[in-house]
């Protein structure tokens, strides 16, 4: 499916290969045939607690990881935890997907710290230093699947936004978003944002980006979980990821200082989708 012919490029989407698997393709146009060129598929591959059931707690910042020792999970709100507990904190608040003994969420929310906003968040990286009244941070985790989607469950409580940094203070008055990003890129290593300087990825030019994917909403679900299936734009079809970027954040301005306090965010249950 998906077949498309630009001069001698051809590409197409093949469905129901089996994993790890070698194959030969060849190209026909009724008449005349190609010589077999190999491929091979991938496997399923996930990153480590998308389920966000393991968490441990260092002073009062919660981690979604099994320890210390492992660094696949941060949080950008080690700052924001000095003036109270953390934005960002397990809970037993789970989907119907995620029920069971043991089973936590993510509770992200948005607070103020310092009179700024602080967005609840995770991703997948790590935390470097705080920053000013910001925070140095390394976005990406090792990762070298070709998923062709995210599938998982979120719950989302906005609120006014209250708090505001230009360019962003005509923003004040209407309705928070909360946001679920994915980056695959072939970085040669995470990439170090600063968001006191204001050093981000440009995720429309950002070359090193394979795959991408975001999804931003002010809906209010309640307490309510919603199903999500977040499909993946490959902007490099033939590229291997080295990376992969996951974030969720209860403001989806968060970055930028901008958003309501008080806007709350779960999520649960996350998985990569492959074809």
């Amino acid at each position: 499916t998906d077949l498309t012919v630009d001069g001698s490029r051809i590409s197409c989407r093949i469905s129901n290969l089996a994993e790890a698997t070698d194959y030969m393709v060849r190209v026909s146009n009724g008449e005349e045939e190609s010589e077999e060129r190999p491929f091979s598929t991938g496997t399923p591959d996930q990153i480590e607690n998308m389920n966000f059931d393991s968490w441990y707690q260092d002073g009062k910042v919660w981690y979604p990881n099994p320890g210390a020792a492992s660094k696949i999970w941060d949080t950008a709100n080690k700052g924001a935890s000095i003036t109270g507990s953390s934005p960002t904190m397990p809970t037993d608040n789970v989907c119907d997907a995620g029920t069971g003994a043991g089973k936590q969420a993510a509770r992200l929310e948005s607070r103020s710290a310092f009179g700024l906003l602080a967005a609840g968040n995770i991703y997948t990286g790590i935390f470097g230093k705080v920053s000013g009244l910001g925070a140095e941070l390394q976005w990406g985790t090792p990762f070298t699947g070709r998923p062709t989607a995210l599938h998982g469950y979120y719950a989302y409580e906005p609120k006014t936004i209250d708090k505001a940094k230009e360019p962003y203070l005509d923003m004040k008055g209407e309705i928070d978003k909360c946001q679920i990003l994915v980056m695959l890129t072939d970085w040669d290593e995470p990439f170090q944002v600063n968001t006191n300087t204001g050093n981000f990825v440009d995720q429309e030019n950002d070359p090193h980006i394979i795959a991408y994917a975001k999804y931003e909403s002010s809906e209010n679900t309640g307490a309510k979980y919603k199903e999500f299936t977040l499909e993946l734009e490959w902007r490099r079809p033939e590229a291997t990821p080295k990376y992969g970027v996951v974030i969720a954040c209860s403001s989806y301005l968060g970055n930028f200082f901008t958003g309501a306090i008080g806007s709350m965010m779960y999520v649960d249950e996350f998985e990569f989708i492959y074809d």
